[in-house]
């Protein structure tokens, strides 16, 4: 299940970069469970916070 959710964010993140409210708008996943999904994300360097917002790495790679 957990990989479902982290697909899950990656297509909203792919489509939009966004601060964790609306992600968790979009998704349909409760901020306190999405939190530790992202944490896990970002350890495994798929997802970056920059100002509050969440953008794929990859996204924000190709903006360098």
């Amino acid at each position: 299940m957990n990989t479902a959710l982290k697909n899950t964010i990656s297509i909203v993140l792919k489509m939009r970069h966004l601060p964790l409210d609306e992600l968790s708008k979009f998704t349909g996943i409760n901020e306190k469970e999405i939190i530790i999904i992202l944490d896990e994300m970002t350890k495994d360097n798929k997802v970056k916070k920059e100002d509050g917002i969440y953008a794929l790495v990859e996204d924000v790679k190709k903006q360098d």
